[in-house]
C-alpha cells in the first residue's frame, strides 16, 4: 500500500528526492493522514478532559461572578443527574450579564433578548443571540445541586455559582468534544499545509547554482514526504508534553528538507 511506502521513504534521507516524481494526489493522501497522527496525543487530552472550554458560562462566571444577592435562585427547586426537580411546578427566570437562566422552562425558547439557558425537566438547552441551539442533559450533576441550601450558603457562594455553571456545561460535553476535535484538526491541516508551501518555495532558492531543478509540485511532494520522522517523535512526545507536538513536527519537517537540500541535491542536480 502506498501510504507504507511513503511512510518507509520518509526515513530515507538520502534518496527522498528521487521520490519527486511520486502521485501528488496520493502524496496529499499521505499528509493528511500524517497530520492526523501528530493531532492524536492533542484528541487524547481533549477527551480526557471532555473537550475545551468553550466558555459560554463557566469562564464567564469565573472571571465575573454574579454577587450575591443579584442571582437569586428559586425557591425549592433542586438538580439531580436526571433532571430538574420542582415541586411548585413555577416558572422562574434570572438574569446574568447577557444570559437569560429559566429554570423549570415549558418551552423550547422564550421571547428575550440576549442568550438563553433553558433548564427543562429532564434537559438543558443552550440558546445563543443568533437563535442557534444544542441540547444537552444533566450529566454533569452527579452530586444533587440544591437551591435553597446554595441561597443559604453566602460564603461559599463563589464557588456554588461556579459549580453549577461547571456542571450545566458539563451537559454538553458531546458538542464541546467534536467541536474541539474539529476546529483543533482543521487548525493543524491549514497550518501544515502553508508551512508545506513556504518550505517548498524556500526550497525553490536552490535552483541557482543549478543547471537544471525539479519543480515547484516536486518540491511539494520532497518536503511531504520529510513528514514521517518528526510526527512520529512529536507522537511520542505529546503524551508527555501535548504543546510540543506541533512544533517537533513543523520545526522537524523545516530542519529535514534543508538538511536535504544541503546534503544530497548535488547528487540529482546538476552544478
Amino acid at each position: 500500500m502506498f501510504l507504507f511506502k511513503y511512510l518507509k521513504y520518509g526515513f530515507d534521507f538520502p534518496n527522498i528526492l528521487a521520490r519527486r516524481k511520486e502521485s501528488l494526489f496520493k502524496l496529499i493522501i499521505f499528509f493528511i493522514l500524517m497530520v492526523l497522527i501528530s493531532n492524536v496525543p492533542h484528541i487524547y487530552t481533549i477527551l480526557v478532559n471532555e473537550g475545551f472550554n468553550i466558555s459560554f458560562i463557566e469562564q464567564q462566571v469565573k472571571e465575573n461572578p454574579p454577587y450575591y444577592g443579584s442571582f437569586d435562585l428559586p425557591d425549592g427547586m433542586s438538580i439531580h443527574y436526571y433532571g430538574l426537580d420542582a415541586p411548585n411546578n413555577e416558572v422562574s427566570f434570572v438574569t446574568y450579564e447577557d444570559y437569560t437562566f429559566i429554570f423549570n422552562a415549558q418551552e423550547d425558547s422564550y421571547d428575550v433578548s440576549g442568550k438563553q439557558i433553558l433548564l427543562k425537566e429532564d434537559s438543558i438547552i443552550y440558546i445563543d443571540e443568533e437563535g442557534n441551539f444544542l441540547e444537552g442533559t444533566y450529566r454533569g450533576f452527579n452530586v444533587p445541586y440544591d437551591f435553597d441550601s446554595v441561597m443559604l450558603d453566602a460564603p461559599g457562594w463563589y464557588d456554588n455559582m461556579v459549580l453549577l455553571a461547571t456542571n450545566i456545561e458539563a451537559g454538553f460535553s458531546p458538542y464541546i468534544i467534536f467541536y474541539s476535535i474539529m476546529s483543533y484538526t482543521l487548525v493543524q491541516l491549514l497550518t501544515m499545509s502553508v508551512l508545506v508551501a513556504i518550505i517548498a518555495g524556500l526550497v525553490m532558492l536552490f535552483k541557482f547554482g543549478h543547471s537544471k531543478f525539479m519543480s515547484y509540485g516536486e518540491a511539494l511532494k520532497v518536503v511531504i514526504l520529510t513528514v514521517p520522522v518528526p510526527v512520529i517523535i512529536g507522537f511520542i512526545v505529546g503524551f508527555i508534553a501535548d504543546p510540543l507536538t506541533p512544533f517537533i513536527v513543523q520545526f522537524g519537517m523545516g530542519i529535514i528538507t534543508m538538511y536535504i537540500m544541503i546534503k544530497f541535491s548535488k547528487f540529482y542536480f546538476n552544478g
